[in-house]
Order: structure tokens, then C-alpha cells, then sequence
């Protein structure tokens, strides 16, 4: 089966089978291409294609200057212009434009009401000297200020330059009230496919690396609508809406590459950041465990550490610490009795004297989970601490303590019964450490 496209406003569409094609009412003089074309030809040259092309009016008449146009039809014309020509997104610059005012509001009310008034020749001198010197630097700043508009804009950077030199009020007021024009990308259709993508991708790299997220966004439209399996136009698109903060669109990008299998790394890394975003913090960290397994790169591990930042509390309800910790696995998880709390966990310290509690600690996959029980009150805590919180694990045979480094420099201790034999847990414990974080831990192996 043949497919088509069409060229139309400098700006190629498709592909497109014959019955989508019928729906694009194709006019008799719109350029086709189709496999096995050598050009671009008119449809209505095309055998194919005469049944299903629309007629086209003659020209329209030449109207005089007296002839009155019917206004709901001006006004849908001007609105069509306006949209096809503005950036109707764009929030106009209104601090420049308050500004301007006062920068030519401000001196004719220091004339009319003649508040500066000088002694002497000396002070009239000396005050206008200041006056001069402050102005001039004023008159840079807001030469810089308004380039940086015009180049938001994307008007001529240097004639608004100049129009500032001379009038700097004027230029701050007018320029705080204008729309953003939108950029036009005109892509030469003569060109091979993968080299017409390949220029939308660099325009929209540059786009995006002048924080123009919406720019960046319509050019890779237009390079995906050409070839939708290029996946790196994709990803740029997923980070541009990231970036722009709009997390719906950009999940639904991360979740075509997903089911890709491209750049699953950058993938899972901004979809943990979403889910982050979204206080979800279990799907954050398996998203930051598949970026890190696949790619160990440096903001993934930053994510991970600051794990720890966002969950804020070690203590957490039983439910809450088996979300955050229970291993995919079905093995059950190894477990330490015959413990107590020593210390090293603000919230708990507060309230529990030195080995007045007894604790069961048990190690799942990605993490230790503590039930802390105080003898004297009879209430029970449940601690949970990720792998990925902690950076270092030890235990201190002489005095029969584990001691959990963590990375807030918090030592959460434990003392021990000198009658275990910690061997098997010290070994186990450490192995799940290490496969989680990547890091040895530097616990002596006790026999």
C-alpha cells in the first residue's frame, strides 16, 4: 500500500494512506509525493488521486477601497492572522512597560514641582555630574534589558538596541506591550527526509538551550510528524515539557519510549523526578533503581542520596515501612532478634532511656526495617531506612554494636547479645547493601 504526502505552506505532511488522504481535502495544484516519484507533482496529474480532489474557486475578485466587508468575517481573518503570526501564550513584559513610565514620568515632576534646588554654582555642578554619570549607566542597563526582551521576541535585537540608546523610556514602554512573534522554521523540502530532521533537531537543541521550550517544542513536532521513529526527537520533547513543568505530557513521552526500549536511563531517571513531584516516593526510587543499573551517572546517584530529603521522617506506620521496603522477592526477610536500641534517631531518643527496649530488625532487599518496643511504656516503633540512606555499615564486636551510618551523619546503634553469633546476619546484611548502593560496606566479618 502506497503512501502519501503533501506539501503545503512550505511545510511537508504525512504519511498518509489514500483513505486518510480523502480527509486532508486535497486541492487539484497541491504537490504529492508518493513512493516510486522521482518529484514532487500536482495532484490532479495523479490517476489515483482525481476522484478525491476538492475544486478550487477562481481568484477573488479585486474589491475597491468602497466596498464593505462583512464584519464577523473581518474579525475570524484578523484572529487567523493574529494566531498564525503571535505567540498567544506569551505574557507581555508589563515591569518594562511600568518602567518606561516612570523613567518619563518621574523628571517631569521633579520640573513641574522644582524639588531639587541648589545653594551654589558648586552643588548645581556637582548634583548634575552625579545625575549624568547615573543616567548613562541607567541608559546600559536598559540597552541590555530590552535586547534580552527583543531576543525573547524574536525581533531585531540591534534596531531595539539602538531605539533604547536614544529613547529608553519609549523603548521600555512600547516593547512591554508587544506579543512574542512566533519563530518561523522553514525547512527546504528538496531536501533528503533524514536531513530535513536533523535540522529541526538542531534548531530545537538550540531552542532548548535558550530555555524557548515552546519553540523547541512546535520544531520537534514538525521533525516528528517526518519521522515518528526517531526517538531522540522524543526524549528532547519529554524534557521540554519536564522542564516547562507540564508532567502529563511529558510522562506520556517518557511512556512511548518506555515501550521503545529507548533511553530507558534518562527515561526512568525524569520519570522518578515526576514521581517524586508527585510524592509517590516508592515509584521514585524503583524508576532511580533502573536509571542507575542501566547508567551509574552522577545525577542519578545525587537523586538517591537525597532520597532520604524527602521522606524527612525515619518513623513511619507499618503499612508505610512494607511499602518502602518489601523485596519483589518471595523469600522471607532475614531477620535479627535479641537487639536493643542504643541511639542515634532524634525522634525516638527523646523518648526511650539507654537499653530500655528490645527490637527485631529485619532486612529485605532494599533496606532494614527496626520494630523498636519500649519496656516501659509499651509502645512500638516502626523504623524504616533504605539502603540508599545510609552510607556505611558496621559492627563494633568488642562492644557488641551494629551501628548504621547514615547520610545525614546520624549513627543509628543497636546493641547486640554477646552470646549470637552474628556471622550469617553481618555477611547477609552487607552482601544487600553492596548489591543495592554499588559501595563495600566495611563491616569486619564476624565468626
Amino acid at each position: 500500500m502506497n503512501h502519501y504526502y503533501f506539501a503545503e505552506d512550505n511545510q511537508q505532511f504525512g504519511p498518509f494512506s489514500l483513505e486518510e488522504l480523502k480527509k486532508e481535502k486535497i486541492k487539484k495544484s497541491t504537490l504529492i509525493w508518493t513512493e516510486g516519484m522521482s518529484n514532487w507533482l500536482r495532484a490532479d496529474t495523479i490517476d489515483e488521486l482525481k476522484d478525491i480532489l476538492i475544486p478550487e474557486p477562481p481568484p477573488l475578485p479585486i474589491i475597491e477601497s468602497n466596498q464593505i466587508i462583512n464584519n464577523s468575517k473581518s474579525n475570524k481573518i484578523s484572529k487567523i492572522n493574529e494566531s498564525s503570526k503571535y505567540d498567544l501564550t506569551y505574557s507581555k513584559e508589563s515591569i518594562a512597560t511600568i518602567v518606561g513610565l516612570l523613567f518619563f514620568i518621574v523628571p517631569i515632576i521633579l520640573i513641574i514641582t522644582k524639588l531639587l534646588t541648589f545653594a551654589t554654582v558648586e552643588e548645581y555642578v556637582i548634583v548634575r555630574i552625579i545625575i549624568l554619570i547615573s543616567a548613562l549607566i541607567l541608559r546600559i542597563f536598559v540597552i541590555i534589558w530590552i535586547q534580552n526582551i527583543a531576543s525573547r521576541q524574536n525581533r531585531n535585537t540591534t534596531g531595539w538596541g539602538w531605539f533604547a540608546f536614544f529613547m529608553p523610556s519609549l523603548a521600555l514602554i512600547f516593547i512591554g506591550q508587544l506579543k512574542k512573534l512566533r519563530l518561523e522554521i522553514k525547512v527546504d523540502t528538496n531536501l533528503p527526509l533524514d536531513e530535513q530532521v536533523d535540522y529541526l533537531y538542531d534548531k530545537a537543541n538550540q531552542l532548548f538551550s535558550g530555555k524557548r521550550y515552546l519553540e523547541c517544542i512546535e520544531s520537534l513536532n514538525t521533525a516528528i510528524d517526518l519521522m515518528a521513529n526517531e526517538y531522540k526527537l522524543v526524549l528532547l520533547r519529554a524534557i521540554s515539557y519536564y522542564s516547562m513543568k507540564d508532567y502529563e505530557k511529558s510522562l506520556a513521552d517518557f511512556d512511548i519510549l518506555d515501550r521503545e526500549g529507548q533511553f530507558i536511563s534518562e527515561t526512568n531517571y525524569y520519570r522518578g523526578n515526576i514521581a517524586i513531584m508527585k510524592f509517590d516516593r516508592e515509584a521514585a526510587v524503583k524508576f532511580w533503581l533502573i536509571s542507575k543499573q542501566i547508567d551509574n551517572n552522577k545525577e542519578v546517584q545525587i537523586q538517591l542520596f537525597m532520597f532520604h530529603d524527602f521522606i524527612g521522617k525515619f518513623i513511619l506506620s507499618k503499612e508505610q515501612s512494607q511499602r518502602k521496603l518489601t523485596s519483589d522477592s518471595k523469600e522471607k526477610p532475614l531477620s535479627l532478634t535479641e537487639t536493643a536500641y542504643i541511639g542515634g534517631l532524634q525522634e525516638i531518643d527523646e523518648k526511650l532511656k539507654l537499653y530500655d527496649s528490645w527490637t527485631q530488625i529485619f532486612v529485605y532487599k532494599n533496606g532494614i526495617e527496626i520494630e523498636i518496643n519500649a519496656n516501659t511504656s509499651q509502645k512500638q516503633y516502626i523504623v524504616a531506612i533504605s539502603f540508599f540512606e545510609m552510607t556505611d555499615i558496621t559492627f563494633e564486636e568488642f562492644d557488641k554494636e551494629i551501628k548504621i551510618h547514615l547520610r545525614d551523619f546520624n549513627v543509628v546503634a543497636f546493641y547486640y547479645d554477646r552470646s549470637l553469633d552474628l556471622g550469617w546476619f553481618n555477611n547477609n546484611l552487607c552482601e544487600m547493601y553492596e548489591n543495592s548502593t554499588g559501595k563495600m560496606a566495611t563491616a569486619a566479618s564476624l565468626i
